[in-house]
């Protein structure tokens, strides 16, 4: 299939401002790399990475922050002060880290984080009103760029609950509709940034979208090659385990995106996961090159004015829709969960009536 175009510019082509690297200065390495996630980050994602960066001959060290479930928000405070009953923020050797503390003075060998991946909870419109997500952000660049000022920030947008294994097209739509209101997230922090007389910027890694991508292209009858004997349900039954945690297949495919999308370079030679049958890998692979390849044909930037304008109320309608029969309708039943429904698309339309604030 052809390349096509995503409906937004990718930031590692954008223009950067004067005195920064468009990329992080490697040295020959992969440079350092700190991840601050949950689940969605979590192993396997970083030993991909580092694999694929051996392979590249650019070998990556890396350090994370991982607690499960968890915003920006609650990752930004020191342990001691995270709810006794919550999860632990753990290091990539299981021990208690201060994510804060380890940006601001560094303990990884070299001084520095070239790279920081960091995402936020998947639930878009609930977590910019009750996790502060623009503020948090904000706070978790502000401490990167005091302990390694030449870093690049990647904001890795987190996907929501897939509904139906079976019929992946609403979420597919969700995903398409939701990647604009991230990527002015990911704006907002940058025009306070800007406003404050800095040159750094936070990049999007748009790994919601890649997702949608895969799984659209293996819904279709002309699905690649490992996948094409199989009934729809059981591709994506190869890449999810519930309804938003990957497989090990999946995480690969996420891994390779991320790759792609910070470094370049080709995913010919990423060596697959253990266990993963030799044509799936081979396909997840060119897939992973294909839509990095479609976010470089020059889609254009996304208006300016845009992030300034209220959150469009289809995109609300949308949310509060497909939320309501992810997750609400289970436990409510539908009458409740259905004036549930209108009862946010009121609260988030007067929250958003001036963008995201």
């Amino acid at each position: 299939m052809a390349a096509q175009p995503l409906p937004f510019a990718n930031p590692s082509t954008a223009a950067e401002p004067a005195g920064r690297d468009p990329l992080p200065s490697l040295d020959g390495t992969g440079g350092n790399v700190f991840i601050s996630g949950h689940s969605l980050t979590a192993a396997p994602f970083p030993d991909y990475l580092a694999a694929m960066a051996a392979e590249a001959g650019k070998p990556i060290r890396w350090n994370m922050q991982g607690m499960g479930g968890s915003s920006m928000r609650s990752r930004y405070q020191p342990p001691e002060a995270m709810p006794q009953n919550g999860m632990p923020s753990l290091d990539r050797n299981g021990r208690l880290i201060d994510a804060r503390q380890e940006l601001v003075r560094p303990t990884i060998p070299g001084g520095g984080y070239d790279v920081l991946i960091i995402t936020e909870q998947h639930r878009l419109l609930d977590s910019l009103v009750w996790q502060d997500t623009v503020r948090a952000l904000r706070a978790f660049q502000d401490a990167y760029m005091e302990g390694s000022p030449r870093g690049t920030t990647y904001f890795y947008t987190p996907w929501i609950g897939l509904s139906d294994r079976q019929d992946p097209g609403a979420w597919i739509d969700y995903e398409k509709a939701a990647l604009p209101v991230w990527q002015c997230v990911v704006d907002r922090v940058n025009q306070d940034i800007a406003a404050s007389g800095r040159s750094d910027r936070i990049r999007l890694l748009p790994a919601s979208l890649s997702l949608a991508y895969l799984v659209e292209r293996l819904w279709r009858d002309d699905a690649p090659a490992g996948f094409d004997a199989m009934e729809p349900g059981a591709r994506l039954q190869a890449l999810f385990t519930d309804d938003v945690h990957l497989t090990p297949l999946g995480v690969f495919y996420t891994a390779a995106v991320s790759y792609l999308w910070i470094y370049g370079g080709s995913a010919e030679a990423m060596p697959l996961p253990a266990q993963a049958d030799a044509a799936q890998g081979a396909a997840i692979r060119s897939l992973a090159a294909e839509f990095v390849a479609s976010a470089a044909a020059g889609a254009p930037a996304q208006d300016e004015t845009a992030c300034r304008s209220p959150v469009p109320l289809s995109f609300i309608a949308r949310y509060v829709s497909y939320t309501e029969r992810t997750y609400h309708r289970a436990e409510l039943g539908i009458v409740s969960s259905k004036l549930r429904q209108v009862r946010e698309f009121i609260r988030f339309a007067l929250r958003f009536r001036k963008g995201l604030g």
